[in-house]
């Protein structure tokens, strides 16, 4: 069973949320919790996480730049579906399309944390380019009858118009910089 609580921050206009994932069942359980959104393209770009086997850019166009991940999805209009596996620095993915720049803010966790054949961050472009998503995993837990975990999240949805990559870049970085958890690591205030 699974639990999700939403609040607005009076401070900031951000959005808070937190999941709780509660075992129901008879047995133990191996399960992370598990996070989508989808946006119309655009540019989703996230810092590099640590090396590991599941990184793999597997979306045509992206690169890595600086430490950080940039995705361009606004001209992709692939016949499948494409998706993309990575870990991610200090808990944070954004995507820029249309003038607004949403910012996902969550646990930052290790490569070994992550559940099996999962990134830390999935980015996937539905086929056609109609959509894009943008996936975050928490930690790969066990629950044994009973038991829950917690995994909480912080958005941002600033309207910041056009912009230049950097320019974008350095609104998530001074966003983040200033917020209640510059680590990745949300906490409720």
């Amino acid at each position: 069973m699974a639990r999700k609580t939403f609040r607005l921050s009076t401070a900031d206009t951000s959005l808070l949320l937190q999941y709780t994932v509660i075992n129901t069942s008879p047995d133990t359980v191996r399960l992370s919790p598990w996070d989508v959104v989808r946006t119309p393209p655009g540019i989703s770009f996230f810092p590099a996480g640590e090396e590991a086997g599941v990184n793999n850019l597997g979306i045509d166009g992206s690169y890595v730049k600086n430490g950080t991940v940039w995705c361009p999805t606004d001209s992709l209009l692939p016949e499948k579906g494409l998706k993309l596996f990575h870990t991610a620095a200090n808990g944070w993915l954004a995507h820029y399309a249309n003038g607004l720049l949403l910012i996902k803010c969550f646990p930052d966790i290790t490569p070994g944390e992550m559940p099996p054949g999962q990134g830390e961050v999935e980015i996937y472009i539905a086929p056609q380019g109609s959509y894009v998503e943008l996936e975050n995993h928490g930690r790969y837990v066990t629950l044994a009858p009973g038991d829950s975990t917690l995994y909480s999240q912080e958005w941002f949805l600033p309207d910041i118009g056009t912009g230049k990559q950097e320019e974008i870049y350095d609104i998530v970085k001074n966003r983040i910089t200033r917020g209640r958890f510059p680590r990745g690591n949300p906490v409720f205030q």
